[in-house]
């Protein structure tokens, strides 16, 4: 395991990404045991293939930095997560397991042979059980803001109420965006990233039963995943995670870590939950290292 921080500030402005994620990408819908799921197809058509799944409430347009950065020399492949974006509609719980079935009904359908996962939150735990149960598809998984450990009590506790309560909505009540903005965001967003915090306002947008769905099985039904990170073997792994992240604190990221042998450890200060979007140029350069040592990119 190799452990490294980065030392960046949040008082840099990322510049403002373009629609390249959605212009310069095709879209596919993909028939899943969780219905339709949307794929924007872009980037280098010869490339090695890179699979981006976002957090929990967010669309393929969290990894708009990664397509500008990447598409250069990879092909993507970002999805909207079941209930999200341009996928239909989520009408049960889906666990991570079933997440990890559905990126293979994914790269089975679009016949990608193997690929680099790359997930954040709800993405990070797809990406991390991808590279225990489909070593033979993962190439290698980017961890960002993940966790191994079950929920804890209080986010039970706090994530069950906004659940019933927007199972119960049928469009987006006024209350969810400061409350995302509050749990994604951290003291350097709040001081110094306005763009980030605003960008979160795309949640408005979505299906409020959608996202109770994925909240009872993402959030409250997850298991503990510390066996399943110790059956990882011959997939390289990085682990990203802020140290300003809300969510799943450094102790849950560490944890995970040390679960996953010959794992590499980035940290980045000032950072919260959605490190891609807030800290983009830190991850990228993360993301190129690691590829360069572990796949020769």
């Amino acid at each position: 395991m190799l452990n490294s921080t980065i030392s960046t500030t949040n008082q840099i402005t990322n510049p403002t990404p373009g629609d390249n994620w959605k212009t310069q990408t095709q879209e596919q819908k993909i028939p899943t045991a969780f219905g339709r799921v949307n794929v924007r197809i872009g980037g280098k058509k010869d490339g090695r293939t890179m699979v981006f799944w976002p957090s929990l409430m967010l669309d393929a347009s969290m990894w708009s930095y990664q397509f500008d950065h990447f598409a250069p020399g990879y092909r993507i492949m970002l999805i909207d997560p079941p209930g999200i974006g341009g996928s239909d509609a989520l009408r049960r719980p889906i666990s991570v397991e079933n997440s990890v079935a559905c990126l293979k009904e994914i790269l089975d359908a679009l016949e990608v042979e193997n690929c680099i996962v790359v997930g954040n939150s709800w993405g990070s735990l797809v990406a991390g059980v991808a590279a225990a149960d489909l070593r033979e598809r993962v190439l290698a998984a980017v961890i960002t803001n993940g966790t191994a450990s079950a929920s804890t009590p209080e986010i039970i506790e706090q994530m069950s109420g906004m659940a019933a309560a927007l199972e119960q909505c049928e469009t987006a009540p006024d209350w969810l965006l400061p409350a995302v903005q509050q749990g994604f965001g951290g003291n350097a967003a709040e001081a110094h990233h306005p763009e980030f915090l605003a960008y979160l306002g795309q949640v408005m947008r979505e299906d409020p039963v959608s996202i109770a769905f994925a909240i009872k099985g993402i959030l409250l039904a997850r298991q503990d995943l510390h066996e399943t990170m110790r059956r990882i073997h011959d997939v390289p792994v990085l682990v990203i995670a802020g140290s300003e992240d809300r969510v799943f604190d450094i102790a849950q990221t560490q944890s995970l870590v040390d679960a996953i042998a010959g794992s590499e450890f980035v940290l980045l200060p000032e950072t919260g939950h959605l490190a891609a979007r807030e800290n983009p140029t830190a991850v990228n350069a993360a993301i190129d290292a690691f590829l360069a040592a572990r796949l020769g990119r």
